[in-house]
């Protein structure tokens, strides 16, 4: 399994992205400095809404690759902030597809951020400071 360290890949959003969503990403920014923390929750899914209609093809090897995950216990979270009684995800519609496609009640996520309202969450872990992402290449 290869590992590389995210900070070592130079990522450009453009600036014409529609799928950009900055309130996530200063959030981010903001709790990579540790400045605000972030909790593991399960939400349930009808609470989380994408930030865009977009619609990725899912290959079978990324679909192989998220159910035996899902079958070994971890996982794919999303990450997501509290915004008008949603939680709005932006960074991983591949994930979020195939947790509407499985039809899962409930998901993994990290909301970033403050939680202001809970009756959609169905744990909620505590408070934690976010490290550098690494990824994994599976091809």
């Amino acid at each position: 399994m290869n590992k590389i360290n995210i900070n070592e890949i130079d990522a450009d959003f453009g600036e014409n992205d529609k799928l950009k969503d900055e309130h996530l990403l200063n959030l981010l920014g903001k709790a990579y400095k540790k400045e605000i923390t972030c909790r593991r929750a399960n939400i349930k899914m009808e609470a989380i809404k994408p930030s865009t209609d977009y619609v990725p093809t899912i290959t079978e090897d990324l679909r192989a690759h998220f159910l035996k995950k899902a079958k070994e216990g971890k996982p794919f979270p999303l990450f997501v902030y509290q915004k008008g009684g949603k939680f709005m995800m932006s960074d991983d519609y591949n994930s979020y597809t195939l947790y509407k496609e499985l039809e899962f009640d409930v998901v993994p996520c990290v909301v970033v951020g403050d939680i202001n309202d809970v009756k959609d969450v169905v744990n909620l872990g505590e408070p934690f400071h976010l490290e550098a992402p690494t990824f994994e290449v599976i091809n």
